[in-house]
């Protein structure tokens, strides 16, 4: 009976004793749980995270001579990692290894897979372009009231279910490709008289409404909604590839204006673009730059995605930088931390421009809005030529220690001097530049 209680004793002494250590580390046991469950660094680099690990920490790898950790190859032999010592990765060859973290050797705090990849070079991008857009289907923005010959107001296309955000893609069986092509298929099948089947897409699902379209004063068929089939802008190009002739541009999704929908793309293209002017920036209201199209029968490229993390295609024209004539590494999001870095814009005419940053927070699993980067705009130039972030400023390239590391995405409303960025690695996957990871 003695030696029970001893040895409840003890237990319950141990487990108080790792209560505290526990409690006294929960910040790192937090940050260790926000790392992502799959790391990538390329065959040339380093991935560093301020982590600081709790004394007794271990960590061990499956699989030897892939990666190193704090100088040591965690696959020969379980590394002792020093408190307060930033944990630090080092590819050594191609491979994929998983690592586990333990506290003093028993309880395990976090199993992670490092993949190490072939290395990958873009040429930075920092140009102005125009974004001409042409939607599959139309989008409908809004509800119109239809007034009948008896001067009553109706709305058709309400009154059967369609809401705004809907791409409206086949009407009574026939596509639909534009805005005028759809008001002329209403007018021919409303002479038939009946509903017409409307197919629209809602949130990736499809369905089909009946709708019976109401004949104006005019003596036009109408359905009682505005729509729209395309959007056009002027944006940031983040990255060319010249080996594959691949781009990516303005790191966030292009939305329909009135619906904040995504816009799925039947055809676009992108344009030279130079920058007029600038609105700049104030708290509560976000600047812009003014830009023209530059000879918009000349496409540079095509856009075939349209995608949370920016718009994708095929460039048909040779694109340079001067700051980077030749492809620099691309920074995976392992690489990034939080400090000093460059970003390259126009501000004036189609001239590019290196401007100082500061990195400020780095969330490197997927964001859903793509937003991993919080950073701020140091550079005393561009704060005097634009107080911070402007729209038209999306899709800007970051750069880290010489390489490509993300793209600025959007502004803080009340605070333009900040903002938020994407890491180039999600822009890479959606570009098909690398696979996703899973």
């Amino acid at each position: 009976m003695v030696h029970s209680r001893q040895r409840l004793r003890r237990a319950a002494g141990l487990a108080l004793m790792l209560a505290i250590v526990l409690a006294a580390w929960s910040p790192t046991l937090r940050a260790l749980a926000g790392l992502p469950d799959r790391i990538r660094l390329t065959a040339e680099d380093a991935g560093r995270f301020d982590l600081h690990l709790p004394p007794g920490a271990t960590l061990t790898a499956d699989r030897p001579g892939v990666l190193a950790v704090n100088g040591t190859d965690p696959g020969l032999a379980a590394t002792h990692l020093d408190a307060g010592q930033p944990l630090a990765l080092q590819s050594l060859a191609p491979g994929e290894a998983s690592l586990e973290v333990r506290l003093f050797g028993i309880l395990p705090l976090r199993r992670l897979s490092v993949e190490v990849v072939a290395p990958l070079r873009l040429i930075p991008g920092g140009h102005s372009i125009g974004v001409l857009l042409r939607s599959r289907g139309v989008l409908v923005v809004g509800y119109a009231a239809v007034r009948d010959g008896s001067g009553q107001a109706q709305q058709p296309g309400r009154a059967a279910g369609i809401e705004p955000g809907d791409a409206i893609l086949s009407i009574g069986g026939e596509p639909v490709t534009g805005e005028e092509q759809a008001g002329t298929l209403i007018q021919r099948l409303g002479e038939q008289g009946g509903a017409l089947g409307v197919e629209v897409r809602r949130r990736g699902h499809m369905a089909v409404h009946q709708v019976t379209p109401v004949k104006d004063g005019s003596g036009r068929w109408r359905l009682g909604l505005y729509i729209r089939d395309g959007a056009a802008g002027v944006g940031t190009l983040t990255f060319f590839d010249p080996a594959t002739r691949r781009y990516g541009a303005l790191g966030h999704v292009i939305a329909e204006g009135h619906t904040g929908q995504a816009i799925d793309v039947r055809e676009g293209q992108i344009v030279a673009a130079s920058i007029a002017s600038i609105d700049k920036g104030q708290p509560g209201v976000p600047g812009e730059k003014v830009g023209v199209f530059v000879d918009s029968d000349r496409s540079l490229g095509s856009i075939e995605r349209n995608t949370r993390v920016g718009i994708f295609g095929n460039m048909r024209q040779v694109l340079t930088n001067p700051f980077f004539p030749q492809p620099i590494p691309v920074g995976l999001s392992a690489m990034v931390y939080e400090g000093p870095a460059e970003i390259i814009t126009v501000t004036r005419g189609q001239k590019l421009e290196r401007y100082q940053i500061r990195i400020l927070r780095v969330v490197r699993s997927p964001q859903p809005d793509g937003k991993n980067l919080v950073i701020k705009i140091t550079d005393p130039r561009l704060l005097s030529e634009t107080r911070g972030i402007v729209q038209g400023m999306s899709g800007s390239p970051i750069i880290q220690d010489g390489h490509l590391v993300g793209a600025v995405t959007h502004v803080f409303v009340n605070d333009p001097t900040r903002g938020y960025g994407v890491l180039l690695e999600q822009m890479l996957a959606e570009a098909g530049l690398i696979t996703p990871a899973a």
